[in-house]
């Protein structure tokens, strides 16, 4: 072996002894030690060396120590007396038998050199630790240490190489290109990732991710504390944390931290190393050029959090979960399409936009129950609330609304995402800003109406420790249609419990909506009543309600 590679086998030797060795390094020394037969002389060696090291400070406080006791080499020299001759034969052409050589046990005690025996020990220590090396730990390459847990339209570089949704994934250190989409990884310390394409990265350990370019977020528990992101010119280590890191293509290092703390380490390997200890709501970037750290703006929607592809459920971080957008066939963070709603005939989202043009047609209750709503995630159904002779079940697990009025059980049009379902023409202000848009949404209900949201469902496409904290709204009654006066009463209710209402609305008029919501909450129902004024007159004649900005507030501390 020539110098260069002696002392780089030295340095990948210690690395493992001190268990800094990356899988990388690990492999690299069994190679070393498979190919060079010199390498294992030298490991050898080098183990023996160490031992002595590490073990002269103990016999040096302990010099009448006994290596073995002197029982142990009197059994061995009696053992040497009493064995039988060995018979040796003398080469040479006439082969004449050496003459038998009969051992006597000498009776001067033998002096054992602690030196010599330390030596033998560490020797034999080493070519055992060789053995178990090559033979008996675990390759680092070949362990298991993360699950592809989810995919949204992922497009990987080398389709003989692509993951699927329940693969395990190695620690091997070799690059996995995503071109398009998202993965969630979950490692099997429960570190939980979320990687943005394009992006090109690697599975180092269970512990470690690579990340040569593009987008991931790590949401780290406390029992995965120590996790780490590795950039060319830099490292993350966290501290309990969830925060993001963008590699750029011309190796910029970009570390946003949303809770927690990190610590930053600038510098490649060979490069002088930087350290700068990050905390929540700060961020860092780390030149290309230069690998100097420096502050940015912390963009807290720069990253992908979580995703759900059964919902196409895509969360940056976003405060709230939009209720319309639930309506309109969406996931709550946009993707619903304006002016669609569902259908009270059969609980479907509907095939195209739709419009109720003045009073509408008036319908008869169409089920005797509860009717599911089973196609769009987060909604749990729909209801008719009729008080009489029973009261109105408003879930799918059977809670009712007991404070439920007695209505005539008219409907009069479907629920809606969106204000254009009058007419064309009309327009949903409030304090001077329209609703009824993808900016500023709106649910349109006509009395009598519920709808009911699963909190628990939504819940469950959030990361942990986010949750809905509150509903909030303005709810609306429009001007007066055609000088006719409407009447209508609006109730919230959580598992069928009445947590707000208010009753006698008549238009125009306007008015805040905020209730309070816990993690033992499962069913938030809105609904939409004909007035008694009304029901005395018209009955639920152009009792139009909107909703507007429906959110659920999500706590996330």
């Amino acid at each position: 072996m020539n110098p260069l590679d002696l002392k780089r086998l030295y340095e990948l030797i210690y690395a493992a002894i001190e268990g800094h060795s990356t899988p990388e390094q690990f492999c690299a020394l069994k190679q070393m030690l498979r190919e060079h037969p010199q390498a294992v002389g030298h490991y050898i060696d080098f183990m023996s060396i160490l031992c002595k090291i590490r073990s002269a400070e103990y016999f040096k406080n302990k010099p009448d120590q006994e290596l073995f006791d002197r029982q142990f080499w009197g059994m061995m020299s009696q053992h040497e007396k009493s064995a039988p001759a060995i018979e040796a034969v003398k080469e040479g052409p006439d082969q004449s038998p050496v003459q038998l050589i009969d051992l006597e046990y000498n009776k001067i005690p033998r002096k054992i050199s602690f030196s010599t025996v330390i030596s033998f020990a560490a020797i034999a220590a080493a070519i055992l630790f060789v053995v178990s090396f090559m033979y008996f730990v675990p390759d680092p390459s070949r362990l298991e240490v993360a699950t592809l847990t989810d995919s949204i339209s992922a497009q990987w570089a080398n389709q003989n190489s692509s993951s699927q949704t329940g693969d395990r994934l190695l620690a091997d250190g070799k690059s996995m290109i995503l071109r398009e989409g998202l993965v969630e990884l979950q490692f099997d310390t429960n570190a939980q990732v979320v990687i943005e394409a394009p992006a090109e990265f690697q599975i180092l350990a269970e512990d470690r991710i690579g990340l040569q370019y593009g987008k991931v977020y790590a949401i780290v528990p406390r029992e995965a504390t120590g996790f780490s992101v590795y950039t060319q010119n830099g490292k993350v280590i966290d501290f309990g944390t969830e925060f993001g890191v963008h590699a750029s293509p011309t190796h910029e290092t970009f570390l946003h931290v949303i809770r927690g703390k990190t610590m930053l380490i600038a510098g490649g390997q060979s490069d002088k190393k930087n350290s700068v200890e990050v905390g929540a709501g700060a961020a860092k970037r780390v030149s290309g050029i230069s690998g100097a750290i420096s502050d940015i703006h912390c963009n807290e929607s720069l990253f992908v959090r979580a995703i759900d592809s059964a919902s196409k459920f895509i969360w940056r971080g976003q405060a709230a979960i939009n209720l319309a957008d639930l309506v309109g066939g969406g996931n709550g963070l946009g993707t619903g399409r304006q002016d669609y709603g569902i259908g009270i005939e059969t609980g479907t989202l509907s095939e195209s936009t739709l419009y109720v043009n003045g009073y509408g047609i008036r319908n008869q209750k169409p089920w005797t129950s509860f009717c599911p709503v089973s196609k769009i995630p987060g909604i749990d159904g729909i209801f008719i609330p009729d008080g009489s002779p029973e009261p109105a079940v408003v879930s799918s697990q059977g809670h009712v609304f007991d404070k439920c009025p007695d209505t005539n059980a008219y409907w009069c049009s479907p629920i809606i995402n969106g204000s254009k379902t009058i007419n064309d023409d009309f327009d949903l202000m409030i304090n001077n800003i329209r609703y009824g848009t993808p900016e500023n949404p709106a649910i349109f209900m006509h009395a009598n109406i519920g709808i009911t949201f699963d909190l628990q469902a939504i819940r469950s496409l959030l990361p942990d420790g986010v949750q809905p904290g509150r509903f909030t709204a303005i709810a609306a009654a429009p001007v007066p249609y055609k000088d006719i006066t409407s009447y209508f009463d609006v109730w919230i209710a959580v598992d069928g419990q009445v947590r707000f209402s208010k009753t006698g609305i008549t238009a125009p008029q306007n008015f805040p909506i905020d209730v309070a919501l816990t993690e033992q909450d499962r069913f938030l129902s809105l609904v939409v009543t004909e007035g008694k004024a009304g029901r005395e007159n018209q009955g639920n004649a152009y009792d139009w309600c909107f909703f507007c900005r429906p959110e659920l507030i999500l706590d996330m501390d």
